[in-house]
């Protein structure tokens, strides 16, 4: 097990007068399964992107305020791919240059990947075998915690219920998706985020969201809300189902939770 932790961290982009994150402190287990939620946005990308970032990676974005601190290395899907002109196989191992040509057809076995089609150049396979390559070829990284983002954008029906039984059989990752069948099928936590910061919850989406609208008898183990300070700790579902509370996210001198300017917030907005 490896921990993930964000530390008062404020990003926002040049040119605009609105922060993407403020001040906001978590703590995540690599062993977990995390679905990303939000509405567009909210910085579901970004934070993605700050992650790699905080590792130097090509693709991630630098100019953040606060820490990332981890002993893991980050992955990222979709791999940008230089040479789409090269074999399924070469690009498989220019993601995971370690791996062997045996444990890559064992992982996109579990894909229904065609055998035939590591032979042929990447820019001839379809949008869902290629998400299939680059999805086994992350997971075959050493050390490495995948950040998933869209994956479901090319798959068909029955390519969703493969990847997402696929995820299912994984350690831990980040993933970001707008479909909640699929994170149903393959998360074990919620990390959402909204106007007001960040929330982490235990379970699935649909008890997530059922919870966010008052249902009681929701699945998994109640909301978790993250204070100013970075502390993760279970509240009261009494206030989460009500409906208008959120976390306190910077500037609060304590973890109480506060009134969104005496208005009532409507939590179906975060999605």
């Amino acid at each position: 097990m490896a921990m993930i932790l964000l530390s008062n961290l404020s990003f926002g982009y040049e040119g605009s007068y609105q922060s993407v994150f403020e001040d906001i402190s978590i703590a995540l287990d690599t062993d977990w399964c995390l679905g990303l939620t939000g509405r567009n946005g909210r910085g579901k990308t970004t934070l993605l992107r700050l992650l790699l970032g905080a590792q130097g990676a090509a693709y991630g974005l630098r100019g953040f305020t606060g820490s990332i601190q981890t002993k893991v290395r980050f992955g990222y899907f979709p791999a940008p791919v230089e040479h789409s002109e090269w074999l399924a196989l070469e690009v498989a191992q220019q993601i995971c240059p370690d791996c062997q040509q045996w444990q890559l057809e064992r992982e996109l076995s579990l894909l229904e990947f065609p055998e035939d089609a590591l032979w042929r150049p990447f820019e001839q396979l379809s949008g869902g075998e290629k998400t299939k390559l680059q999805l086994a070829a992350l997971f075959l990284q050493e050390n490495a915690f995948p950040l998933i983002d869209e994956p479901t954008n090319h798959l068909d029906t029955e390519s969703r219920q493969l990847v997402a039984d696929y995820l299912k059989r994984q350690k831990g990752f980040l993933l970001v998706s707008h479909d909640r069948d699929f994170l149903d099928g393959c998360v074990d936590h919620i990390l959402s985020l909204d106007r007001d910061g960040i929330q982490l919850r235990k379970g699935d989406f649909t008890g997530w969201y059922q919870e966010l609208l008052g249902d009681g008898d929701a699945q998994g183990g109640g909301l978790f809300l993250v204070d100013d300070q970075g502390a993760v700790g279970k509240r009261a579902e009494r206030e989460a189902q009500k409906g208008d509370w959120s976390a306190a996210n910077g500037g609060a001198a304590d973890s109480r939770l506060v009134r969104q300017g005496g208005k009532q917030q409507d939590w179906r907005r975060t999605l």
